[in-house]
């Protein structure tokens, strides 16, 4: 009986351990069903479900929303509603200090935020004639209609880029002239029961899995040993590791070419000079680890190199992996998880075999260009520094 206790509290230990792998999703899924509960009470919606995109960063965050609509909407009705509800949204996920270095973009910006109010006419949710979806999409509001049939599909009406929208109703939403459905959320029919059920809020960005990676066994274990390695790298200079994954944005003509990711957390407070020096030392190490560790090596001859042949859009089949194929991230956060200001860097990157350094802004706290540098040229800005510490704690 002991022994069977025993056994439970490991296994539950482990999940546990597990699931704190993934704490940005969960972090995210908390935020979502935090600004869903908010929007309820103020709009007279109900939240129908969530969702968004989270590989290896909060890329993508979606609601969705349904009301039933006492009156016919007009266009400015929409706008101002699906405004209103994408400003709260935005704020919340921009205000979230936890979850904020985890974003792939800070300010995270509305062609990130994906939000869709359905709207019917009566309790047994069929649609109307007129305005029966208001969404957000890529940074683009569509307004449609639908005839009430299934086979039809929805007709647009009207489609706007978000920015534009907001300055028509910025200083309605200041006022608070945001029209208002109901007090409060109107209860789903129960013919509608499983919406209930499997829309809920905050478990779609996603879901927590028992694995921090995911993908063949042969990546996952690759994957696993560069966490291991990441981890070492980040206790040696006094960082945070995140993940190994790749950390580019899905539009970047580069992200194709990168086999191996790390993304890391720094405290510390570098110069552009000092920066320099550091991240050239990083990814020589990183690229120095990919060459010669056997694990690696077997993984790139044995597995990808030959994926790589079979696809026309993989560049890179050498026999030897090339700095192309590497990439490497430093945010730097302060204790109240805020970016440092000139004359310290915000956020080195490292792709396409260059260096990226940015600064921060010190009104909206986004990432300004100040340097790049090809990778060679790093190199030798370092050797020429002739840094003699090199396990110093930056």
């Amino acid at each position: 009986m002991k022994f069977l206790l025993l056994l439970a509290i490991l296994l539950l230990a482990s999940y546990s351990f597990l699931r704190c792998e993934e704490d940005y999703v969960a972090l995210s899924n908390k935020n979502q069903a935090k600004t869903a509960r908010e929007i309820q009470s103020r709009f007279g919606v109900h939240a129908c479900g969530s969702g968004g995109g989270a590989i290896n960063a909060i890329r993508l965050e979606t609601l969705d929303f349904q009301t039933i609509a006492p009156l016919r909407f007009t266009i400015d009705q929409a706008r101002t509603l699906i405004v209103a509800l994408t400003e709260i949204y935005k704020e919340n996920i921009n205000n979230n200090r936890e979850l904020r270095p985890y974003l792939i973009e800070y300010p995270f910006p509305a062609k990130r935020v994906e939000v869709a109010i359905f709207v019917y006419d009566s309790p047994f949710l069929q649609p109307t004639k007129d305005i029966t979806t208001i969404s957000l999409h890529n940074g683009i509001i569509y307004y449609k209609s639908h005839s009430g049939e299934r086979a039809v599909p929805n007709t647009i009406l009207k489609t706007e880029p978000y920015q534009t929208a907001y300055e028509l109703v910025k200083d309605k939403i200041a006022k608070q002239d945001i029209p208002l459905l109901y007090k409060k959320p109107l209860p789903i029919p129960k013919e509608h029961w499983w919406q209930q059920l499997f829309g809920g809020v905050g478990n779609a960005v996603g879901a927590l899995t028992e694995s921090k990676y995911t993908g063949t066994k042969e990546e996952r274990k690759v994957s696993w040993v560069l966490d291991a390695y990441g981890n070492q790298v980040a206790k040696r200079y006094g960082m945070k590791f995140h993940r190994e994954g790749n950390f580019l944005d899905f539009d970047d003509p580069n992200e194709n070419d990168v086999e191996y990711g790390l993304t890391f957390f720094s405290p510390h407070k570098l110069t552009l000079q000092e920066g320099r020096v550091f991240a050239a030392g990083l990814v020589a190490d990183f690229f120095k680890k990919v060459n010669t560790d056997p694990g690696i090596r077997k993984y790139w001859l044995e597995y990808k190199r030959e994926y790589n042949k079979k696809h026309s859009w993989k560049k890179y089949t050498a026999a030897e992996p090339v700095i192309q194929q590497l990439a490497l991230k430093v945010g730097f956060w302060d204790a109240n998880v805020e970016r440092p200001q000139h004359p310290y860097l915000a956020d080195i990157r490292f792709h396409n075999a260059t260096f990226f350094y940015y600064e921060a802004d010190p009104k909206t706290q986004a990432l300004k260009l100040v340097y790049q540098e090809p990778y060679a040229d790093a190199l030798r800005f370092r050797e020429e520094k002739a840094v003699k510490k090199e396990g110093k704690t930056l």
